[in-house]
């Protein structure tokens, strides 16, 4: 990326929409540039000169990775802990965590007083919370329903707590634990094998002698 210098940059905003837009002039008077920011987060700055027909493009930043719904973008892997009408959690077990690092954070979010290691216990004791984050100069952070405008950064960002059901936890260690038996199984049935392998060669190659010798 080579550099530009902009001058009079202006961030104009529209509360009424919810939007801003950005205005600059350069410090190059005989050139014209644009920035386009596609759909999906990428931003693109495009420059000509006098006397040039087309555009070039000096350089291109990748977009974030867009998690966006994350409810509907992970359901299929993780189950969220629900809760009953009396508003106590209808799973007698203690829920889990699953680790989001370097996101941004869902907007709208509760601000929970307490030191970081309080946040995951006020999560856990209210039965609405489905994420809680920590950032430092912020503070304890939680969200409460479907997650919306997530994105995952190649760095910073906070790290992000998705509440996930027990049962999804137990599951995971259920499969640790056959992976791990199976593990140990084949190596205990690899090393009979090879222990066999090892007798039935060693007999060959003493019958071999012995008919030699005779």
């Amino acid at each position: 990326m080579n550099s530009t210098y902009l001058k009079r940059v202006t961030v104009v905003p529209d509360d009424n929409k919810g939007t801003a837009y950005i205005s600059f002039t350069t410090a190059n008077e005989s050139s014209m540039e644009y920035f386009l920011l596609n759909h999906d987060g990428t931003l693109t700055r495009k420059e000509t000169f006098e006397g040039k027909q087309e555009w070039e493009v000096p350089w291109t930043v990748p977009g974030t990775d867009c998690v966006g719904h994350l409810e509907a973008a992970i359901q299929r892997n993780h189950q969220f802990a629900r809760c009953e009408g009396n508003g106590s959690s209808n799973l007698d077990k203690k829920d889990g965590f699953l680790k989001l690092t370097t996101m941004k954070v869902p907007e709208l979010a509760d601000w929970v007083s307490g030191p970081k290691n309080e946040c995951e216990k006020q999560c856990l004791m209210n039965c609405s919370c489905t994420a809680y984050a920590y950032y430092q100069g912020i503070g304890c952070m939680s969200w409460s329903g479907n997650l919306v405008d997530i994105q995952k950064f190649s760095s910073h960002g906070a790290d992000l707590y998705i509440r996930v059901a027990y049962s999804e936890i137990d599951k995971k260690r259920n499969m640790k634990f056959l992976t791990a038996v199976s593990v140990i199984i084949g190596s205990i049935i690899m090393a009979i094998c090879a222990y066999f392998a090892w007798t039935w060669m060693a007999k060959q190659k003493g019958t071999d002698s012995y008919c030699c010798e005779n």
